[in-house]
């Protein structure tokens, strides 16, 4: 007996007679196939078991992805094998590889020629253990469906020629190694689609000029370059600081929304737009490791690429390096406009620091400040100046547990009266207005 679908019903675990009981098998089958493809491959093959009308369904599924276990790879391995075999390869769209390659590398090269067909439209691989060169079929740089690219390994990407990718609009590059040449050139000059782009921990290697991105549709760019905090000789220039390796110059329009930058400076990026960006949410975390005392140049030119941004992040370092340029004709803080909050981490931060003052003189409209920190107060003399500061930052401070001021004992504060000053001051500060449930501590 066949249904209206044509799949024989001869075989199903449920009686006909029971109409009352619903059967999956009554769906049509373009839903069925909608149920088994958001399974994970493996329960979605195992579906076969459940019916003869069921048999043939799991080999049309568009999407597969396939994450090696900490245990049995070998068994991962003789499943993939069985997957090339009877899945219907021409039908797959959306492909994710998680693999320990070692010494595999020819075997994940076979995988991928067969799984990667022309129409594929995302492709997501995180490869480990990279120890030959992998090598990706040529259409996949020369297709017009594929939409997103994510490809995670320490290993040197090598780019095909000619390249041609279209309509994709996520590039995401973890680890990989970036070498100079006439096809990685063509690569990046080709995105005419291109809206989310990530670059983290990426090596350029043998650039010894600037390296140009040029996506004019970007909206969101995230770079996180933390390196492994050593200083080489070789990336120190003549003041002893450490020089940049890679000048990268991303080429944007003015559709840029979100920007991420998280790292040491170790490379130099500069982000040449047609107008101003009118990113909405901008973050600017330099941390300081050895001598990188340069990266306010890097600070100073991303701060002038978002002035009309509304959220901002900051580090206490990148602000630091900022103040120490106040020497420079280069440093400009731009005005602000559009800021309505301002975050800024790290583990401390000078209050008087030039930077974030010329910071918030140039954000007339900023309404929120928050410092992800313990607050303290150092070197406290009792000034009114510095009491009015700690009178502002107290009134403002609503989700604030803890403050702590240290107090400056070559101060006058040892004698009677000293110590009854101080005292004084110190209950008058107890009593301005703060958290219902901070505490005040000195010290």
């Amino acid at each position: 007996m066949y249904n209206k679908q044509g799949r024989d019903q001869s075989m199903d675990p449920i009686p006909k007679e029971d109409s009352n009981i619903f059967r999956i098998l009554d769906l049509p089958d373009s839903m069925i196939e909608e149920i088994i493809s958001s399974l994970p491959i493996k329960e979605a093959v195992r579906t076969s078991v459940l019916s003869r009308g069921l048999k043939d369904l799991w080999k049309n599924i568009p999407n597969i992805e396939l994450i090696e276990e900490p245990e049995g790879r070998q068994q991962f391995k003789a499943f993939i094998d069985a997957l090339l075999t009877l899945h219907n390869l021409s039908s797959l769209r959306n492909l994710t590889l998680s693999f320990q390659v070692g010494e595999d590398a020819n075997q994940v090269n076979e995988w991928l020629s067969r799984f990667i067909n022309p129409k594929i439209k995302e492709v997501v691989l995180n490869l480990g253990r990279v120890e030959q060169q992998i090598l990706f079929p040529k259409h996949m740089f020369q297709s017009e469906t594929l939409t997103k690219l994510e490809l995670g390994m320490q290993n040197i990407i090598e780019f095909p020629s000619p390249i041609r990718i279209p309509n994709l609009k996520i590039l995401i590059l973890k680890e990989v190694i970036i070498l100079n040449g006439p096809s990685t050139r063509e690569f990046f000059s080709s995105f005419q689609s291109l809206e989310e782009l990530t670059l983290i921990d990426c090596e350029w290697l043998n650039f010894i000029d600037v390296v140009g991105i040029i996506c004019r549709s970007l909206k969101k760019l995230v770079i996180r370059e933390w390196g492994n905090g050593n200083d080489d000789d070789d990336d120190e220039n003549i003041n002893g600081q450490n020089a940049p390796r890679c000048n990268i110059v991303i080429f944007g329009g003015n559709q840029l929304r979100s920007f991420s930058y998280d790292g040491n400076y170790i490379n130099d990026y500069f982000l040449s737009l047609h107008t101003t960006s009118s990113a909405m949410d901008a973050s600017v975390k330099v941390h300081q490791v050895g001598n990188n005392w340069g990266a306010g140049y890097l600070v100073s030119r991303l701060l002038n690429s978002f002035v009309n941004v509304e959220k901002l992040s900051i580090t206490s370092f990148a602000i630091q390096a900022l103040s120490r340029m106040s020497f420079s004709p280069d440093l400009h803080i731009p005005l602000f406009r559009n800021l309505v909050e301002l975050n800024v981490e790290g583990s401390s931060i000078d209050l008087s620091s030039e930077a974030l003052l010329v910071i918030l003189r140039n954000s007339p409209y900023l309404k929120a400040l928050n410092f992800d920190m313990t607050l303290k107060i150092c070197n406290f003399m009792a000034y009114d100046e510095e009491i009015y500061a700690i009178f502002a930052l107290l009134s403002v401070s609503w989700v604030l547990e803890t403050f702590y001021i240290s107090i400056n004992h070559n101060h006058d504060f040892e004698s009677p009266t000293g110590e009854d000053m101080l005292q004084g001051i110190l209950a008058q500060i107890v009593q301005f207005p703060r958290a219902p449930n901070s505490q005040l501590e000195y010290e």
